[in-house]
């Protein structure tokens, strides 16, 4: 592998819930090679972590992995046991597992862990209140973890954002925290480091969510990124502030914290057929309703599913339109509570694709909206590396969304929080 020198050529790694990719990126920013593969989750929607491990090894070989700087980002709220060998004890755990839904339920009682996180069943933290005896004894790592330790074949710290993300790491101390129910379990944590710390040949990377931040919007603290997929999210990078009920707040490096809101979507995902179907209809057929008629499930004033009141030929539309508005609640609540307006929102992930998205929410969104690439997320590991060499100055790779829905008057009345008030009152 590479070692000694600055500015190695840098080998970007995103692997996600339903794939993976990897390129690799010369000294000036140019994508030399790249390579994809998918693997999807396993019908109980955890993923099996060996065969994750093995898609990643290949993606990495096509880009001569062993001869750059490994800068790697995955899964945010993911969660796997590891037995003292270091090997899976079972599947991973990803953000959609309900399993610690009775538990905060019964337990509605703030934890007072100054975390960052908001209360919800995507958190590992909670994963492991509702089961403790499951997880007590094994290592527990993010997927992240593992692959990079597997890889460099040695044991690898934890970056400050994924480990906030599982709900576990003090904000103040960036040290572990734990309630005193499972403080048997610190060590049994990897070290939670900066993103931008180099071990061996690798950065400790961090989350997909940051990296996609950085790549399509850069350090600006007047952009906002929204990703469109199995989850919902917006996000903007600013210094630490006072946390609102619903939001998150990870540390990344310095003073600067990734800020947001995000929303589930129970899981929801096109397959091949219904984009390709979606994307050949006129852009009017996603716009049939002049709102959408949603049952919004409210968990801790967090929004957290979205379900059709009746199934219907046009469900599918109605649902793509109703988790679009969502998402425009979503980016002028963040806004409102950062006082400002943004110059850009930065719009990713798999919905990313289908004009109608874009064009009804360049009608409903009141700031500027732009298509980032769809490897934003690569762009960003690059971006990570030139920052672990103290080049703070960097900028995003987003381009402009050429399209805008021109009958904007047809969804006045139904702004985003009219949408998400309206419905939360059902």
């Amino acid at each position: 592998m590479f070692s000694g020198g600055m500015h190695p050529e840098t080998i970007a790694l995103d692997a996600g819930s339903s794939g993976c990719r990897a390129a690799r990126f010369s000294k000036e920013g140019e994508m030399l090679l790249s390579a994809e593969e998918t693997y999807g989750r396993d019908e109980d929607n955890t993923l099996d972590p060996l065969k994750v491990l093995a898609a990643v090894r290949r993606v990495l070989h096509v880009c001569d992995w062993q001869s750059g700087i490994l800068a790697p980002g995955s899964i945010m709220h993911s969660l796997l046991r590891l037995d003292k060998s270091g090997r899976p004890a079972g599947p991973c755990s990803l953000w959609n597992d309900s399993s610690a839904a009775e538990y905060l339920i019964r337990h509605p009682e703030p934890l007072l862990l100054d975390n960052g996180c908001p209360r919800g069943p995507h958190i590992p933290l909670f994963r492991i209140l509702a089961r403790p005896e499951y997880y007590r004894g094994y290592r527990l790592v993010s997927l992240k973890n593992f692959l990079i330790s597997q890889l460099l074949q040695q044991p690898a710290p934890e970056d400050w954002t994924t480990a906030a993300a599982s709900g576990c790491l003090d904000l103040e101390s960036r040290n572990w925290a734990l309630p005193a129910a499972i403080a048997d379990f610190l060590p049994f944590l990897p070290d939670p480091v900066s993103p931008l710390t180099r071990f061996g040949d690798s950065l400790a990377g961090t989350s997909d969510g940051a990296l996609a931040h950085l790549g399509s919007c850069g350090l600006s603290h007047s952009s906002l990124s929204l990703t469109m997929g199995t989850t919902m999210a917006v996000r903007l990078i600013a210094p630490r502030t006072e946390q609102g009920l619903r939001q998150f707040q990870y540390p990344l490096w310095g003073d600067l914290f990734l800020h947001g809101l995000a929303s589930n979507n129970a899981g929801f995902r096109l397959s091949p057929e219904e984009v390709a179907s979606i994307t050949a209809l006129p852009e009017d057929s996603l716009l049939k309703r002049v709102g959408p008629f949603f049952d919004l499930s409210i968990y801790d004033d967090r929004v957290c599913f979205l379900q059709p009141l009746e199934e219907s030929d046009d469900s599918l539309p109605a649902r793509l339109e109703a988790m679009t508005f969502l998402s425009a609640a979503l980016c002028e609540e963040l806004a409102d509570w950062f006082v400002i307006r943004p110059e850009r929102v930065v719009l990713s992930g798999s919905l990313a694709v289908l004009p109608a998205i874009g064009n009804l929410l360049g009608a409903i969104l009141p700031f500027p909206l732009f298509l980032a690439d769809r490897r934003a997320g690569l762009f960003g590991s690059f971006l990570l590396t030139r920052l672990s060499e103290g080049q703070g100055s960097i900028s995003g790779v987003a381009r402009v969304l050429p399209a805008v829905v021109p009958d904007r008057k047809r969804y006045e009345r139904w702004t985003a929080a009219a949408f998400v008030s309206a419905n939360a009152k059902q």
